[in-house]
């Protein structure tokens, strides 16, 4: 839904967070009208690549997963230069102990526009439900006020 507000709203938030959530697999269906600052929280095993939803459920569509919702806001906001950290830096579920999330960050992207991922190594789709670190809603906070309008 975050994406959703992204896509149609982008002259009225200066931001979006979405955990575990998606895009549009086809990125003709978004129309940003401004760019808008972009956090995709995401664990590497829970649709990380994209794919078809399954689990019962009949297929409803194709998702593009993490890596390539955070490709396709980068090119909506003008991002060039993905940087990977080397190792783990932030804590944000007790699912998986200990340090366990990589930040992908754009380094050049236009004013009001920035993108990044943090995956929550081994994470599933299920680590953020009654599973969020101490430290998870301070940083998820402290990034939407790092990123206001321009």
């Amino acid at each position: 839904m975050s994406h959703r507000l992204a896509c149609e709203h982008a002259g009225l938030i200066a931001g979006i967070a979405s955990v575990a959530g998606m895009t549009y697999y086809d990125p003709n269906s978004c129309h940003p009208t401004q760019p808008v600052h972009v956090l995709q929280i995401q664990g590497s095993a829970d649709g990380y690549l994209g794919g078809y939803i399954t689990g019962g459920l009949p297929v409803v569509g194709e998702l593009p997963g993490a890596v390539r919702a955070v490709q396709i806001w980068a090119g909506f906001n003008g991002c060039q230069n993905p940087v990977v950290e080397a190792a783990p830096s932030l804590d944000l579920t007790l699912q998986v102990p200990g340090i366990d999330t990589t930040v992908l960050r754009y380094t050049q992207c236009s004013p009001g526009g920035s993108v990044e991922l943090w995956t929550v190594n081994g994470g599933d789709h299920y680590l953020f439900w009654h599973n969020f670190s101490p430290q998870f809603l301070e940083l998820l906070v402290d990034w939407l006020l790092a990123h206001p309008k321009p």
